[in-house]
């Protein structure tokens, strides 16, 4: 974590966006805001986990509707 950690711009978050171009959703545990906003503007819903688990468990969590939308960035490491 650098400086520019806390940028609210997508700058720099385009390899990760065209990698997950074809994805609808991505689950996350946390997510920095540049990176949720360039998600959301590329189509793919980061989706927020309410703690860490399994990636089994998560995509139940999903299916059954229990994981909230991340439309700005929720980034663990600072608490």
């Amino acid at each position: 974590h650098g400086e520019g950690h806390n940028r609210v711009d997508a700058v720099g978050h385009g390899s990760m966006v065209s990698t997950l171009h074809d994805c609808n959703a991505v689950l996350c545990y946390g997510m920095g805001a540049g990176a949720a906003e360039a998600l959301n503007q590329s189509g793919t819903q980061p989706y927020l986990l309410g703690k860490r688990c399994t990636a089994e468990d998560a995509v139940v969590l999903f299916l059954e509707g229990k994981l909230a939308p991340l439309t700005q960035g929720h980034c663990h490491c600072h608490e």
